[in-house]
């Protein structure tokens, strides 16, 4: 069998989402157990999915599913930051004001943190695509790839998110200097 630890954004109610997750899996033939201190929705969502009859059918499936379930529930969060980013570039080019500067430092916390948990769990999409163990298909390893790639998509996304948090606050310090001046 194989451990498998995957990190999932925290959507419970009141919960802060960039406090990851840590999902811990532990997959062998027909059988699959997890352990997680808090619910995920991804395992939620599985759950919901195998109540209805509609569920993953082996535990290649089931961990593709999940994997599939986490990366797709961090698209609207990470849009979001996005989202957020572009809102802050507006108010600099409108006022500037040191309240600002607190915001973007925040921000870029934010997404360095995110950034530290999601660049290695696409490598271990990437590497659950490339190894051999008979319960994980061919088709498994095809929709692992696809999954890599969305997960290599945020990751890129965080870092381009990264520069331009970084140029708004080189763009802010430049405002409020020349206020000072």
């Amino acid at each position: 069998g194989r451990l498998v630890i995957l990190r999932a954004l925290d959507l419970n109610p009141a919960a802060d989402p960039e406090d990851m997750l840590s999902v811990r899996i532990w997959i062998e033939g027909s059988r699959i157990v997890t352990m997680q201190r808090k619910p995920v929705a991804a395992i939620e969502n599985i759950k919901k999915d195998l109540s209805s009859g509609h569920g993953p059918l082996t535990s290649g499936d089931f961990l593709v599913a999940l994997s599939n379930h986490i990366s797709l529930n961090m698209a609207d969060f990470l849009n979001s930051l996005d989202d957020d980013i572009d809102d802050m570039e507006d108010i600099v080019l409108d006022e500037a004001s040191p309240a600002l500067r607190q915001k973007l430092s925040s921000l870029r916390r934010r997404i360095i943190h995110l950034r530290r948990y999601l660049a290695p769990q696409r490598e271990v999409t990437l590497n659950l695509q490339a190894i051999k163990i008979p319960c994980i298909s061919d088709d498994n390893r095809f929709d692992f790839r696809e999954i890599g790639d969305r997960l290599t998509r945020y990751v890129e996304m965080l870092d381009s998110g990264r520069e331009r948090a970084t140029l708004v606050k080189d763009e802010l310090d430049s405002h409020l200097k020349a206020q000072t001046n």
